[in-house]
């Protein structure tokens, strides 16, 4: 079964996190939720208990990281960046919607020379976001990036599919054009 961890930071996007989390789960991926606290706003009123806060110890076949008005807590988090740094490295599937590919990963150093895409404007912001795409979602080897929250379900769709699962049975089922 595959896995992936989904790194949750206060103000991350719920449209984002809990739409890509729920595709993934329904297509058979098991989700781990990690943030520093247990319990994190992630939105506006919106809290969420996580499934640890523990540091992972293992690899996960991929890395979910959600955009949101609380980005600046994604890019200076120093584990977040420590972990993408490793699923890249480790040629691992590093997947990041709306803000988190151009204020993190592209900040961080991380995507130059591949294709990604990002909210429409952060592409700015995004030091090495050079390859820069409209596209809703874009795959790059084993960058997988997003638009934004009315991108979530073809993300997560997006994400089940590379991660090996059969993801076109739920997109029938969910309506989802």
């Amino acid at each position: 079964m595959p896995s992936a961890l989904a790194f949750v930071y206060p103000g991350c996007e719920p449209i984002e996190l809990i739409s890509t989390v729920h595709i993934l789960r329904r297509c058979g991926v098991q989700v781990t939720l990690y943030a520093h606290t247990s319990l994190v706003e992630i939105g506006i009123g919106i809290t969420i208990k996580v499934d640890t806060i523990e540091k992972p110890t293992q690899m996960f076949d991929c890395l979910i990281l959600p955009g949101g008005i609380g980005w600046k807590n994604l890019q200076n988090d120093e584990y977040a960046k420590e972990l993408a740094t490793q699923y890249m490295k480790e040629n691992a599937f590093v997947c990041a919607i709306c803000s988190a590919p151009a204020v993190s990963l592209g900040h961080w150093g991380l995507i130059k020379g591949k294709h990604a895409t990002c909210y429409p404007g952060l592409e700015k912001m995004g030091l090495d976001m050079e390859m820069f795409s409209e596209e809703r979602v874009v795959v790059d080897g084993k960058l997988i990036t997003a638009r934004g929250p009315g991108v979530s379900l073809e993300f997560g769709l997006q994400i089940a599919k590379s991660l090996g699962c059969n993801s076109e049975d739920l997109k029938n089922s969910m309506l989802i054009k």
